[in-house]
């Protein structure tokens, strides 16, 4: 066995010691390929600085960017130089309409329409703007967009409403990765049941958790899929492969 192996050995075994479970991230283009999906678009709702490792999983995908702050449009230029991309300047949410977003200063990350609760307040300057909202049926309907669909979402708890505006277009979408919060991180937020028996409303079950591992997580990044795919029956073990 190489040094270099006989070190890692020891670091998965320190830290196994201590209870953690050590494992490669699986919010990664080589893993995501290896469930097969073929979406003709994905819309990446809450974009920030982007999420390359969606882009590259589908390169051969429209790529829909859906995020109220300009300043994430900067980001956007970069990647459409890659991709196949539209970047649309919105809120998602479960009805049409204008709202007041909370941005932490120099934390656009942390961008929120709800309030977060005081235990994981950044203890930072607020500003707030008031965007506009579109529901993704509309986005869909307006613009003729080509299924199947993939959907992330990241929208630092308001995952729910975002899937409550998506409930014409469901029936034609292939997978969904969400940010789902498991502590009460939002005021007003949804339980992490509330999501997913939502989505087994529309035979969506939950088919992986890509990231979001640590010894008291504050959210997950679930990958769901309709139950009765064959993705259910994958060996995904030995990754990296």
């Amino acid at each position: 066995m190489s040094d270099q192996k006989t070190f890692e050995s020891k670091i998965v075994a320190a830290h196994k010691s201590e209870g953690f479970d050590v494992s490669s991230t699986k919010f990664h283009h080589s893993y995501l390929k290896r469930y097969k999906f073929t979406p003709k678009t994905v819309f990446d709702i809450g974009v920030c600085k982007g999420t390359p490792e969606l882009y590259k999983s589908f390169p051969d995908s429209k790529i829909v960017l859906l995020d109220p702050l300009e300043e994430t449009q900067a980001y956007y230029e970069d990647f459409s130089k890659q991709f196949n991309m539209e970047f649309i300047q919105c809120a998602i949410g479960s009805k049409k309409g204008q709202t007041c977003i909370h941005i932490p200063k120099n934390r656009l990350g942390s961008t929120s329409i709800l309030e977060r609760t005081e235990i994981y307040n950044p203890k930072v300057e607020i500003n707030t703007r008031s965007v506009k909202v579109e529901t993704l049926d509309n986005i869909i309907q307006e613009r003729k967009s080509i299924s199947p669909y993939g959907v992330k979402i990241d929208t630092e708890g308001y995952e729910l409403e975002v899937l409550k505006g998506m409930c014409n277009s469901i029936k034609d979408v292939e997978f969904i990765i969400a940010e789902v919060s498991i502590k009460k991180r939002f005021v007003d937020s949804y339980e992490f049941s509330d999501i997913v028996s939502f989505l087994a409303k529309f035979d969506f079950e939950l088919l992986d958790i890509l990231s979001g591992f640590q010894h008291s997580p504050r959210f997950l990044d679930c990958l769901f899929a309709r139950k009765d795919s064959f993705r259910f029956r994958l060996n995904m073990k030995h990754y990296p492969q």
